[in-house]
């Protein structure tokens, strides 16, 4: 896995990689970058986006690809796992 321009990978990025693996959430794409525009590079992802209340907070987290993140947008119940399903009943 590539890391940040310092050579560093910050905590959550971490947290959520161990947690869930590089892959993304949505389109389970293998991810390898932490930063970047490539179709690899993983962004972390708000499950209910903060604008309507969702916390940064591990429970309300995933990570997906630019294109999925970017695709999702705002939208709530853009997934209907049960992880996502729950993080929505939790803020929404």
């Amino acid at each position: 896995m590539k890391f940040s321009k310092n050579g560093t990978i910050d905590r959550q990025y971490r947290r959520l990689v161990e947690r869930d693996g590089p892959y993304c959430h949505y389109c389970q794409r293998f991810m390898t970058a932490v930063s970047g525009k490539g179709k690899t590079a993983m962004s972390r992802e708000h499950i209910v986006p903060q604008s309507f209340g969702g916390t940064s907070k591990m429970d309300n987290m995933v990570l997906a690809c630019r294109k999925c993140n970017n695709r999702r947008g705002t939208q709530l119940n853009f997934c209907k796992c049960d992880f996502c399903t729950e993080a929505t009943n939790k803020y929404w």
